[in-house]
């Protein structure tokens, strides 16, 4: 073999091995298109910058990589978590992530929480990721009535349109954490506005108005509709399910309440006090009252016997219409009277119709005798 030959067979080996390796390569790169789904989760297809479609649970067939890319996204039964500290005091404590057992949205599958995030970003293995750069505390939220408080939530969120959800993070500038924050600030801004400070949380006594606790069970649901329809106006493919919210007020502001609240359960104290020595006094006079009504009931009882008795001879008297019946009552009544009358007497004196008067009237005035 001549050495021309020889370079021509070793250059014909090797384009053979060179074409080899490229077809080899070409096939490698035509499967990496092909994976799959994960339950639970779902596949938004992207080519060359644009959503194209989205893949549930199963198998994807995709162009490789740079013409199409896979992006995987919680699917609609798995919650998602953001705390949002636009309004926490300087010195709270960072709230911890939502377990995962703590967060479900649907039975069909179990939650997720995912860490505090906020650029939009797909991993080289195809995991989804949201980092949310930490958000400085501000000075608080202005109730109503110039109260100011202090607001941590968690935002428990799930995707429910994946080419917006997907669109809205392709730019990687982390457009879903300023619009959950923005959406956020505006909903508490407006809810907290509407409402006194009683009306956010316990500022005052136990005995609390009914309807400030009433608004107050309500501020979660309000914030939660607030942040929802500001979500649907920028198209951002995800909706918050609930907000777990923590309300305070601030450091400087908490001596003050305490003394408010203190002098509030002293004078309610005072008050009960009051209440229970006039209840003392009432249970008393009532008492009093009670006995002296029994004693005059009782005297006058007994007057009213004593007048009957005394009074039922003439009452009987009075009452009988036969004549002959009178006269012998009359008679008889003449008889009792007069035998008590004589016998407090101490000299007695009879005289007859016939004695003249002159004589009556001398043996009536003589010694010893009483006119």
């Amino acid at each position: 073999m001549t050495v021309t030959s020889a370079v021509d067979h070793a250059a014909t080996r090797i384009t053979g091995i060179l074409w080899t390796v490229a077809a080899m390569v070409v096939v490698l790169w035509l499967l990496s298109g092909i994976s799959t789904v994960e339950p639970g989760n779902r596949a938004v297809i992207v080519r060359w910058g644009a959503v194209n479609r989205v893949v549930e649970t199963g198998l994807v067939l995709a162009w490789p990589s740079p013409i199409e890319q896979i992006v995987r996204i919680p699917g609609a039964e798995l919650a998602q978590s953001t705390d949002m500290r636009r309004f926490a005091s300087i010195a709270a404590v960072p709230i911890a992530t939502i377990p995962a057992a703590e967060t479900p949205v649907s039975p069909a599958g179990p939650a997720i929480a995912t860490r505090p995030a906020g650029t939009f970003a797909a991993s080289p293995l195809g995991h989804y990721e949201i980092d949310f750069p930490a958000a400085s505390a501000s000075s608080g939220c202005l109730s109503g009535d110039l109260g100011q408080v202090h607001l941590i939530a968690t935002v428990v969120w799930t995707v429910d349109n994946p080419r917006e959800f997907v669109a809205s993070g392709l730019d990687g500038t982390g457009t879903i954490a300023q619009a959950l924050e923005r959406s956020f600030t505006a909903s508490a801004i407006a809810v907290v506005a509407r409402r006194s400070i009683e009306s956010v949380l316990v500022v005052g006594s136990a005995q609390a108005n009914v309807a400030a606790a009433q608004s107050r069970e309500r501020v979660r649901t309000e914030l939660t509709e607030g942040l929802n329809a500001r979500l649907v106006g920028l198209h951002l493919g995800i909706t918050a399910q609930r907000i777990d919210l923590v309300v305070s007020l601030p450091e400087s502001a908490k001596p003050a309440f305490a003394a408010v609240l203190s002098a509030g359960q002293s004078a309610e104290r005072l008050v009960a006090e009051a209440r229970a020595g006039a209840e003392h006094l009432r249970q008393e006079a009532a008492q009093a009252r009670t006995q002296r009504l029994t004693q005059a009931t009782a005297v006058a009882s007994e007057l009213i016997s004593h007048a009957r008795v005394r009074t039922d001879t003439i009452l009987s008297l009075a009452q009988e219409h036969d004549t002959e019946r009178q006269y012998l009552m009359r008679e008889r009544i003449f008889r009792d009277r007069v035998e008590a009358i004589l016998h407090h007497a101490a000299q007695v004196i009879l005289v007859s119709p016939q004695t003249p008067l002159m004589v009556w009237w001398m043996q009536l005035w003589q010694p010893g005798s009483t006119p």
